[in-house]
Formats: structure tokens, sequence, C-alpha cells
């Protein structure tokens, strides 16, 4: 795995519990509004992941069992 695609994940890691009340507090959304989400949400540290980092991240949730998707929504 490149340095660059680990440095990414460890910051995804660090919002995961913001992904999870996001999608626990406001409901199923598709990737694009989770995105445009994070962007004005997330504060702490600049939200700066493409759409894909953060389809990848999210398809790991999956794996993880933390997240599920369905139609297109998480």
């Amino acid at each position: 795995e490149e340095p660059v695609a680990k440095v990414k994940d460890n910051s995804l890691r660090m919002i995961e519990p913001n992904i999870i009340a996001m999608l626990r507090s406001m409901g199923t959304m598709a990737l694009q509004r989770l995105h445009n989400m994070l962007k004005i949400v997330i504060k702490s540290q600049p939200y700066d992941s493409s759409m894909a980092e953060l389809q990848d991240f999210m398809l790991e949730l999956i794996r993880e069992n933390k997240v599920v998707l369905d139609a297109g929504l998480y």
C-alpha cells in the first residue's frame, strides 16, 4: 500500500465516528451527499478526501460490518 493512501486512510479513520454518527442521526444518504456533508461538518481537521477515497473507505466500513450499502445509500 502506498504511503499516501495509508495517510488518507488514517485521516478517514479519525473521522469514522463522525461518519457513523452522521448516518445514524440523518439517516441513509448517497455517497455524494455524505461527501458534501463531511466537507461542511468536519472542522477539527481539513476534510480533503476525494469521493473515490471516501468510497474506498466506505467499502472498508462495509467489510467491517459497520455500515451497509443498500440501493446506493449508506
